[in-house]
């Protein structure tokens, strides 16, 4: 009876390989033998269909996202540097440090020029310079345009008039306003205060004021002697001046001699059809910095004629008996 048992039990195990496992016959299938060598068989085809098993899981242990080693997971926006290290808070080289060896971004220039960490926390940076500035006087490219200090210029002024400085260097430059120079005798203002060719040695002449009781003439000359002579009185020493030589806007300046033998004085080279005495120097016909008008009358009664400086002397005789024949000339 036991011997029949046996052959019982075989035969439901090569029954059972032939209808649901698919089992392979001959070298390598599943032979007939002790229920030890069954179950390893067994075993064996479970593990290979188990996706949970951890021994045959290769997807499950290397596929999460990020992992160098398969490529899988969420897309990178700063790939791995030589070193193998991705930008995300993670050691993914195992060497103990985290986002290193990714650098710095630079971008801009002049002022505008900025470097920030390539990665920064876990996070891919973006290198955006600063917008640009207004260039100053400074040594810095301030507008960020590849230029330092180019096109400034400030306006600025010297007595003698407008002009500009332009920066070189981080520095303002000189002022190319037309400078005060020394003056000389020319008619002009060199020094720019106002007046002309003031201090300047030999360059005017004084005329000096007499009167006449006698014959009620008013006398110039540019000799104090003899302004003080032949019947002659001084009124006033060195009463104006007036150029020696001849400069551009100046005109002569002539004394005339009279049929009565009265004298008078005009811009005239022919005296106004009298008799030229010479020439005492030259004055100028318009305004000139410094100058002061010289008022002309005259006196028909006595044929006298009155120059004065004075506008007040002027309007007192041409209230009286001298007629107005308004300014013949500027002097200083």
């Amino acid at each position: 009876m036991s011997r029949g048992v046996g052959l019982a039990v075989g035969m439901t195990l090569a029954a059972g390989c032939g209808a649901g496992k698919g089992a392979d016959s001959g070298p390598g299938g599943l032979s007939l033998g002790s229920s030890a060598t069954a179950t390893a068989t067994a075993g064996s085809t479970s593990a290979a269909g188990d996706d949970d098993t951890t021994a045959g899981d290769g997807a499950g242990e290397f596929g999460e996202i990020g992992d160098p080693q398969t490529g899988t997971g969420e897309p990178e926006t700063t790939g791995p540097n030589p070193q193998g290290e991705l930008c995300n808070g993670v050691d993914d080289n195992l060497d103990g440090m985290v986002d290193e060896g990714f650098g710095d971004l630079t971008c801009g220039q002049g002022a505008c020029l900025t470097t920030v960490p390539a990665c920064l926390g876990g996070v891919p940076q973006q290198c955006i310079p600063p917008e640009a500035g207004i260039e100053s006087c400074n040594g810095i490219d301030d507008d960020c345009d590849g230029a330092t200090d180019e096109d400034l210029q400030r306006p600025c002024s010297t007595a003698c008039g407008e002009g500009f400085e332009t920066c070189a260097g981080a520095a303002w430059g000189g002022c190319d306003a037309p400078q005060p120079q020394a003056e000389v005798c020319d008619a002009a203002d060199q020094n720019c205060n106002g007046a002309l060719d003031e201090g300047v040695a030999n360059c005017r002449v004084s005329v000096h004021r007499s009167y006449s009781s006698a014959t009620g003439e008013h006398f110039y000359t540019t000799d104090l002697n003899e302004a003080q002579c032949c019947g002659y009185g001084v009124e006033f020493q060195n009463y104006y001046d007036i150029y020696v030589g001849s400069h551009p806007g100046l005109t002569g300046w002539y004394r005339c001699l009279k049929g009565s033998g009265l004298h008078f004085y005009t811009t005239s080279s022919t005296c106004e059809g009298t008799t030229v005495e010479g020439l005492m120097g030259y004055v100028s016909t318009t305004e000139l910095p410094g100058s002061t008008p010289l008022y002309r009358s005259f006196n028909g009664n006595n044929g006298d004629h009155l120059f004065t400086t004075s506008l007040t002397e002027h309007q007192n005789a041409t209230a009286g008996a001298y007629a107005d024949e308004g300014i013949v000339a500027y002097v200083w």
